[in-house]
């Protein structure tokens, strides 16, 4: 059987559904493939997404998604043997609706709706076999036994990009450019969530880990409020994950912490779940994510930033999927599906949000590379707080807890080497 389609999107994800939309928008007729049951049942994340993007190219999302909490409290918590240091932001009224935490499913739900509203169609369920090619032009895919011609073919197949791979329109990337992140969802009742980090029905946390449980591995954990579910997260880089630690296990040792206890005593887990994430940063996307007939964007493309505070991923999926459509409109109004014209994608993604933050944390993978910030920075953060805040019979000063701790942990030249490499970097 042979269907036809003016753009096939491979994954329903946050930039193929963003690609899918935009291009329904304009008139195309889009097909978007989806391998898992239902939109989100394939799809892996922490559980916070930056507002920007919304605001700017889906007018009424605010009152048509409905979010767990908007991210009102940044927290960095550095955790020791037993005590905990905890920093937090506090954001004013003005900023507090610019981000927020919602389970992906709703998220993608919502824009899958958003998509068939403008006339796109999903097939859930369905999984690209092979592409099919015409005079070396990207035409279409086969899938389940049917042939699906179209113009152009999107991939949004996420981080892990089976086919694009497979055909080498994109290389196979290094071990070493890859983390894994594991995640764990808890039931937890919303009055103990609020009571607990001081919020409201709506305010939320995101909080960014470091330290003790975590064993110095190349990585850290991350915790999310939902209105009544808690989202608990590590990160290990891929070379370290399986060889020195099992993430499952550091998970486990991280809720097990003094200070994670008292969040999921009584909670009830529901959600377990794992994939890879990119850490490469500028380094890790792709120089050529077009070609004769086709794009690739979101994780598949290379567009996550994680700044070693914060991780920015669904907004640039989005972001990627509107300047993709943006493209293939230029593309198609040129009559050409060569990558001459296709080529114009790689200049909205440079000139966007995308490339610059890229840029700017250009170097932070190799900052969060470094073991010295997992395993000894923590170490002297916690040593120095409990002596400024000693309990014993004579107070420390300042100035003397702080050359204990750094002689007691490392070196004082090189913890100032270290600090101005990593200031520099993020």
């Amino acid at each position: 059987m042979s269907i036809d389609f003016d753009v096939v999107v491979i994954g329903g994800g946050p930039s193929g559904l963003s690609t899918a939309y935009f291009l329904s928008k304009y008139g195309f007729n889009v097909l978007v493939l989806e391998r898992g049951s239902k939109l989100g049942s394939k799809n892996v994340f922490g559980g916070r997404v930056y507002s920007y993007p919304f605001d700017k190219y889906f007018p009424g999302w605010r009152d048509e998604l409905n979010v767990e909490r908007w991210v009102s409290h940044e927290k960095l918590i550095t955790l020791c043997k037993e005590d905990s240091i905890e920093l937090t932001l506090a954001r004013g009224s003005s900023d507090k609706y610019k981000s927020f935490t919602i389970f992906l499913s709703k998220l993608l739900e919502w824009m899958g709706e958003r998509v068939e509203s403008e006339g796109g169609v999903i097939a859930t369920g369905v999984k690209a076999d092979k592409i099919i090619f015409e005079d070396n032009v990207v035409s279409g895919v086969e899938a389940g036994g049917d042939v699906i011609k179209s113009l152009y073919v999107v991939f949004a197949e996420g981080v892990n990009s089976v086919l694009a791979e497979e055909y080498k329109l994109k290389s196979k990337p290094s071990p070493d450019k890859y983390a894994v992140g594991v995640k764990e969802v808890f039931k937890v009742d919303r009055s103990k969530i609020n009571n607990l980090f001081g919020l409201d029905n709506d305010s939320g946390v995101a909080a960014y880990i470091l330290g003790g449980p975590l064993k110095g591995v190349r990585g850290g954990g991350f915790l999310y409020t939902m209105r009544d579910y808690i989202s608990l997260g590590v990160v290990v880089h891929l070379n370290e994950a399986f060889e020195e630690v099992y993430p499952r296990e550091l998970i486990e040792d991280l809720r097990l912490h003094p200070y994670m206890q008292k969040i999921f005593k009584d909670a009830t887990l529901i959600e377990y779940s794992a994939r890879l994430v990119s850490e490469a940063g500028l380094h890790g996307i792709l120089e050529k994510p077009y070609g004769d007939g086709y794009l690739i964007v979101g994780d598949s493309a290379g567009y996550v930033l994680n700044t070693g505070f914060t991780v920015r991923g669904v907004d640039y999926a989005v972001l990627s999927g509107k300047y993709a459509a943006d493209t293939i409109k230029y593309s198609h109004e040129n009559g050409s599906r060569d990558s001459k014209f296709l080529a114009k994608y790689m200049e909205l993604v440079k000139s966007s949000p995308i490339y610059h933050g890229l840029k700017k944390f250009k170097d932070v993978d190799k900052a969060l590379s470094d073991r010295y910030v997992y395993s000894i920075l923590p170490g002297i953060l916690c040593r120095l707080f409990n002596k400024v805040y000693s309990t014993g019979e004579e107070p420390y000063k300042l100035y003397d807890s702080l050359i204990d701790s750094i002689k007691s942990e490392s070196g004082i030249i090189n913890l100032i080497y270290k600090l101005i490499t990593l200031g520099r970097s993020i």
